[in-house]
């Protein structure tokens, strides 16, 4: 029920005629697209180096088999990226370190799994 004296709210009327955007917003749109344009360039170059560092340091394994030195590069290395990096990326590189710590320790265990059979065997 409407009170006596009150008012309906006032409705916009449809012209027809769209609004222009002001050419100052659209130099703001067009830069905040280029710079998550160019943060997705930077993650993905980042990524790209992750790779080429997972794999130098699987080929140093195999050079070195010594999975201690390994490791004490490993530690080395994310110290320096403790320096370097935001904390969110850094997060990451940790976890992605330590599945691959896992599946280097994994490997490991199951050579020396196929040896003791083949021994024993």
């Amino acid at each position: 029920m409407r009170k006596a004296g009150a008012t309906s709210p006032k409705r916009e009327v449809y012209t027809g005629r769209a609004q222009a955007t002001p050419p100052v917003l659209l130099l703001l749109l067009l830069l905040r697209s280029l710079l998550l344009l160019l943060l997705l360039l930077l993650l993905l170059l980042l990524l790209l180096l992750l790779l080429l560092l997972l794999l130098l340091l699987l080929l140093l394994l195999l050079l070195l088999r010594s999975l201690l030195l390994l490791l004490l590069l490993l530690l080395l290395l994310l110290l320096l990226l403790l320096l370097l990096l935001p904390p969110l990326v850094l997060l990451v590189l940790l976890v992605l370190l330590v599945l691959l710590v896992l599946l280097v320790l994994l490997v490991l265990l199951r050579e020396r799994l196929l040896t003791l059979l083949l021994v024993s065997g």
